[in-house]
């Protein structure tokens, strides 16, 4: 088993012990995807890029350029930002989508992870609860802005 796959079972375990009801649906070696209720074109991808050391929790829309979904949060980029944002991290990545380079728009947070940290379990469950603290406030707030 990678090290890629070992990192993301290991998340699923700590969302089963920490009692959590969100199950993924879908996965990846580097990605789960979770459903935001209601919505078909429109998921919640939790990642880890051990090339660029990232993690992060991202709103996939799944929509051909320009994306109107996009763009309707785009206008409420201030107040969705102060929702989901801390201290440390008021801001998201908005990333239209781009025929190009980007068939899907995103809004996304990451968090820069050390090599170190790559190569020991020990330190991922700090990776583990933030990427539960961010999987959670994007749930949260997403669900209530695409209703």
């Amino acid at each position: 088993m990678t090290e890629l796959s070992t990192y993301m079972r290991g998340f699923k375990t700590y969302m089963a012990k920490n009692a959590t009801s969100l199950q993924p649906y879908s996965s990846d070696r580097n990605w789960l995807e979770f459903a935001i209720p209601g919505q078909t074109v429109c998921h919640i991808n939790v990642y880890h890029d051990f090339i660029k050391k990232q993690i992060g929790v991202a709103l996939m829309i799944y929509q051909p350029e320009p994306s109107p979904i996009f763009e309707r949060l785009a206008q409420n980029k201030i107040e969705i930002e102060n929702k989901i944002g801390d201290e440390k991290r008021k801001r998201l990545e908005w990333q239209p989508s781009n025929a190009v380079a980007n068939p899907y728009a995103c809004i996304l947070v990451v968090r820069g992870i050390e090599k170190d940290e790559i190569s020991n379990p020990d330190m991922w469950t700090a990776h583990y609860e933030w990427l539960m603290t961010y999987l959670d406030r994007f749930i949260k707030v997403f669900s209530e802005e695409l209703a």
